[in-house]
């Protein structure tokens, strides 16, 4: 859904998509190279140029903002998190991250699966 998203929204504005990934370390070589294949190969099934598609290593909260940031992008497409409830699903601290750092606009995708959830006010008992 988020490649979706990207295509989209650059159909529409004329404009190109970068796919950004970043994972903490490349400790297991087998499984980077695994995890740097299936990015390139998403890349390709979205007409993404292999120089728009970028790697990066380290933390992806600390990674990701900076290298964005020297980008200089208009619009950031991010997928929801979903191992969390509530708010904290969708506001995750990568999200905050980067909406501190940057100045452009977000697109939130949440997964297909998502379910919301209705917040009931909280009644308080009476005195």
């Amino acid at each position: 859904m988020i490649m979706h998203t990207s295509d989209f929204l650059a159909v529409g504005c004329r404009a190109t998509v970068d796919v950004l990934f970043s994972e903490p370390d490349y400790g297991n070589l087998t499984a980077h190279a695994a995890r740097r294949s299936r990015l390139y190969q998403l890349a390709f099934e979205h007409q993404v140029e292999a120089p728009n598609v970028h790697l990066l290593q380290g933390e992806p909260s600390q990674t990701l903002p900076k290298f964005a940031v020297e980008q200089n992008y208009d619009v950031l497409v991010l997928g929801a998190l979903t191992r969390r409830t509530g708010l904290a699903a969708l506001i995750g601290t990568l999200t905050s991250s980067l909406v501190d750092a940057l100045d452009c606009d977000f697109v939130l995708v949440k997964p297909v699966n998502f379910e919301a959830r209705s917040i009931q006010p909280q009644q308080s008992a009476a005195c």
